[in-house]
């Protein structure tokens, strides 16, 4: 059987990923971050920044075995390279909506949590116990993007406190 290394390397890439975002490995139902919080603070999206980077480093320089090897391999870059554009630009850091906010992903996480049984109980206070860190990340990114420039619309802030 012939290696399948971009294969691996985007599952390694999903598995580092959801590492760094905890959040989104419970909404995608892969197991192991339960108990964690996402990290918003500027640490936090320098990391995930980073790991796209070096992934897209890597599945560039990869040659795929056949063409659906390929399809994945561009699909992956052309994503993975608008996050790191979305990056640059101070999007992802300061993007604030009534649709999505990482307020919203915050709380709505807890939607997705088995609440069965001492282990989930166990995972949902710990994670729980981790809300005000990230919301403190979340307010110095905000404000450091604020003074960046990197703002939404008043209304936005206020429709999301709300």
């Amino acid at each position: 059987m012939t290696a399948r290394t971009i294969d691996a390397l985007c599952d390694a890439y999903v598995e580092d990923f959801c590492a760094l975002d905890p959040l989104t490995a419970t909404s995608i139902g892969v197991a192991g971050h339960e108990h964690e919080l996402t990290d918003f603070s500027p640490a936090g999206f320098d990391a995930r920044e980073a790991l796209a980077r070096r992934a897209v480093a890597a599945v560039a320089a990869a040659t795929p075995v056949d063409d659906r090897e390929a399809a994945a391999r561009d699909a992956f870059l052309e994503r993975t390279r608008l996050e790191i554009e979305l990056e640059e630009a101070g999007v992802n850091r300061s993007r604030m909506s009534v649709l999505w906010s990482p307020l919203h992903e915050i709380r709505g996480v807890f939607d997705l949590m088995p609440t069965e049984g001492e282990e989930a109980v166990a995972a949902i206070a710990s994670r729980l116990s981790g809300v005000p860190a990230a919301l403190e990340g979340l307010r110095v990114t905000l404000s450091d993007e604020a003074r960046k420039g990197n703002v939404v619309a008043a209304r936005q802030y206020a429709e999301v406190a709300e």
